[in-house]
């Protein structure tokens, strides 16, 4: 037994999000309780999808037995996620424990985001078409910040983001990429502040600040 949550690729990209889940979870409710069916909307994340359940043995039986099946013309594709879904870790663990693993879940997604802001290929991206995006998610509690100058420290955003209310945390993305996250305890408090540094200039750079994806 490998786990209790199943990662499916290859899915049809024409249907919608909602209908995705409902024939997933219908599908696989078929080998035991299912706990959540997560189906990814991002472009990057297109056709992709996460389905939790409550026993790993029903796991284990829906991989083997639909591995290859035909969801609306196109076979899946179905592996074990390497990191199991926040709702399982809280089925076996107290809500600390669900914090850690959210928290360690966040720095290796910032990790991988490092990683690929050194590649060449991204950085011939251009940087306004990137950023126009971003500046349409929807709000959250956490900021994105970009074209920070590389030698920016956890200390110098406490010095800005600390003027505003609820300030949680800071984490600076290692490297010299220039990007960092900041935190705050709840949505209004992380709105008001990008409201207020929406035009925020560091040494000369001027910080693109946006809310972070999810």
């Amino acid at each position: 037994m490998r786990g209790k949550t199943l990662y499916i690729r290859n899915l049809n990209v024409k249907l919608g999000v909602q209908d995705f889940k409902e024939s997933l979870n219908t599908i696989f409710s078929a080998f035991g309780p299912v706990l959540e069916v997560s189906v990814k909307k991002n472009i990057r994340m297109r056709g992709q999808a996460f389905v939790s359940f409550a026993h790993s043995e029903d796991a284990d039986q829906a991989l083997n037995e639909m591995q290859g099946f035909p969801l609306f013309g196109q076979p899946m594709d179905i592996q074990y996620a390497k990191i199991p879904s926040d709702v399982v870790v809280l089925q076996e663990n107290d809500t600390e424990q669900l914090e850690h693993h959210r928290l360690e879940r966040i720095k290796a997604k910032e990790k991988r985001l490092a990683e690929l802001a050194n590649k060449p290929q991204f950085q011939k991206l251009s940087r306004n078409s990137r950023n126009q995006a971003d500046d349409f998610l929807p709000p959250n509690r956490t900021l994105f910040l970009q074209n920070l100058p590389p030698h920016s420290t956890v200390d110098d955003l406490t010095k800005i983001f600390d003027a505003y209310p609820n300030l949680k945390d800071i984490r600076v993305v290692p490297g010299g990429t220039g990007l960092a996250f900041v935190e705050y305890e709840d949505e209004p408090s992380a709105v008001t502040a990008k409201q207020a540094l929406n035009k925020l200039v560091v040494e000369d750079h001027e910080v693109h600040v946006t809310y972070a994806r999810k």
